[in-house]
């Protein structure tokens, strides 16, 4: 991933190797010809009648969503708060976006540089996580997830837009952050 593999490094992937033999000449008394003569097909998969899975990202993701939206509606009708849960949710999208940061700025890996998915997954989520567990939280704190909020609401209207492609299935692991930002101020 982080530099360009040389033809004999592509051999280790079996389509490359079908395609390289496919293209292969040997020179027997000055004449050239293929290495293989010809190429017989042992197996065709059908992928007519596969669906795919039950459980594709997007039906596990937009569950998720709407278990925590309505956890969250329920916690806010019946005055109860739901710390523990915020706090989970910012501790794993802020390990997420700290990660996310690694790998573009620790590494090597091109393909990972500038990563939009730190448009939602923010490093600093990780700063506000603990702070989340406490009743008699700083009045910046709810700034902080207003902003949190109203971002990840414009990100997903302009997901389709962006100039990176962002997997449509994490469209519904940001409304859930938005969603307990939101909540979060309320509680």
């Amino acid at each position: 991933m982080d530099k360009e593999l040389t033809n004999m490094q592509y051999t280790y992937i079996p389509e490359y190797v079908y395609k390289a033999f496919a293209k292969a000449e040997i020179n027997i008394a000055g004449n050239w010809q293929p290495v293989v003569s010809q190429s017989e097909d042992v197996f065709l998969a059908d992928h007519s009648e596969f669906s795919g899975p039950f459980f594709s990202p997007n039906v596990v993701f937009w569950s998720f969503f709407i278990l925590v939206l309505l956890a969250s509606l329920v916690a806010f009708k019946r005055h109860f708060s739901l710390m523990l849960l915020d706090f989970l949710f910012f501790l794993i999208y802020g390990l997420l976006g700290l990660f996310l940061l690694l790998l573009w700025l620790a590494t090597d890996h091109h393909a990972a540089a500038w990563n939009l998915n730190l448009l939602w997954a923010w490093p600093f989520h990780l700063l506000i996580a603990p702070m989340l567990l406490k009743k008699g939280r700083p009045r910046w704190l709810n700034w902080y997830l207003l902003f949190t909020a109203a971002f990840g609401l414009l990100l997903v209207v302009c997901w389709v837009a962006l100039p990176q492609a962002l997997n449509l299935a994490l469209i519904p692991m940001t409304l859930a952050l938005v969603s307990r930002s939101a909540f979060a101020i309320m509680e």
